[in-house]
């Protein structure tokens, strides 16, 4: 993502005001290095999870104040007008969480001003499955049996990006490796970016 920022703010220029949300934030870690990275350019982190926003909030407090970053629960989200506000959505692996996914997305392009970008990130590779491996283990370890969670609601491949997202303008997927698990397989990153045209895509 960070790499689609810099080539979207470099074709703005940095005096262009841009506003970008990051969807499903978390307490805004990664928000808050990206606020810093490009400081011309407002953020605004939100998470509906009141929780792990107001932890956030505590931790942003403690630290140096980052001025172009903002992060808001759903009540605070809700409370504004969203049509249409952002030059740019960001989500760092949030969609394989969501049930109705073509939904959401829908949605969040609707809150984005005309030539924007969309841009997200969904895990490749056995990241349920190893985590299932390494709870197994533990349980021999420990004598006893706990029931693995399973916290993706999807598994996505390059083609079901490509049938729920083909079809919009300048559509691409980034593959993108980050490690070798203990198991020794691969697993990364697809980042899956394009340029919403005005109204939400059809």
């Amino acid at each position: 993502i960070q790499l689609n920022l810099e080539t979207f703010v470099r074709a703005y220029g940095s005096e262009s005001n841009l506003k970008v949300l990051d969807f499903g934030c978390g307490q805004g870690h990664q928000t808050e290095v990206y606020a810093k990275l490009f400081p011309s350019v407002s953020f605004v982190g939100f998470d509906p999870c009141k929780s792990s926003i107001r932890k956030g909030k505590e931790s942003l407090s403690t630290r140096p104040q980052v001025p172009n970053l903002r992060l808001m629960d759903s009540d605070e989200f809700n409370a504004s007008d969203n049509a249409a506000e952002f030059d740019a959505v960001i989500s760092s692996e949030v969609i394989e969480h969501i049930p109705d996914t073509a939904k959401v997305i829908h949605s969040l392009e609707a809150m984005i001003k005309p030539g924007g970008m969309m841009c997200f990130t969904t895990p490749w590779g056995p990241w349920e499955w190893d985590g299932k491996r390494s709870d197994l283990m533990i349980e021999e370890t420990r004598s006893r049996y706990v029931m693995p969670i399973e916290m993706h609601l999807h598994h996505f491949e390059q083609a079901d990006l490509r049938d729920l997202f083909g079809n919009r303008q300048e559509f691409k997927i980034t593959v993108v490796s980050t490690e070798l698990t203990q198991f020794g397989a691969a697993r990364g990153q697809f980042t899956s970016s394009w340029r919403v045209s005005g109204l939400a895509e059809e």
